[in-house]
């Protein structure tokens, strides 16, 4: 039961993470957002894990789809982790 409960804390954390990558990737289609208080404490937030996808070649016709990349795999983790709680809930 502990472990279900820690698995959907996970959950949710996650769900706030993707929440904060799409207001990022919001943010940096504006160049004023970009100049923001709010916007450099987001980058802190998601730039640590960004940086690991931009190493791989997602950069296609000028577009960087690393920020799509790193929502899918969120989502992916999530939806795994919500498996395993209602496995280990039944």
């Amino acid at each position: 039961m502990l472990i279900s409960n820690i698995l959907l804390l996970l959950i949710k954390a996650l769900d706030l993470y993707l929440m904060i990558l799409f207001i990022y990737a919001l943010m940096s289609w504006f160049y004023n957002a970009t100049q923001t208080k709010l916007y450099s404490i987001l980058a802190m937030m998601i730039e640590p894990l960004l940086s690991y996808i931009r190493k791989l070649p997602l950069q296609f016709a000028g577009m960087d789809f690393s920020i799509l990349a790193l929502g899918g795999i969120i989502w992916f983790a999530q939806k795994g982790l919500a498996f395993i709680a209602i496995m280990l809930l039944s």
